[in-house]
């Protein structure tokens, strides 16, 4: 499986990622993963994500924390839904 994480530079703006179970071929968008959607525009994005244990991420971008402040680097930790 290959993971996917990516800046969505279109309302509702923030970082998201995705999974393919068939080595890149096609990609699970009806379950894309929402990390946020918190940004106040598009000057965001360029995340990298690493698993910390099996099923735990941490994802790091930049993005703009409030109207009017200049860009900073952020993280999210969250793991994937195991069955």
């Amino acid at each position: 499986d290959l993971l996917v994480s990516y800046g969505h530079r279109r309302p509702a703006f923030g970082q998201r990622a995705c999974i393919s179970n068939d080595g890149g071929q096609t990609w699970d968008m009806e379950d894309e993963i929402l990390l946020r959607d918190d940004a106040h525009n598009g000057d965001l994005g360029y995340p990298a994500s690493v698993e910390l244990e099996r099923g735990e991420l941490l994802t790091v971008y930049y993005q703009v924390d409030g109207v009017g402040e200049k860009t900073s680097l952020m993280a999210t930790r969250w793991s994937l839904n195991q069955s």
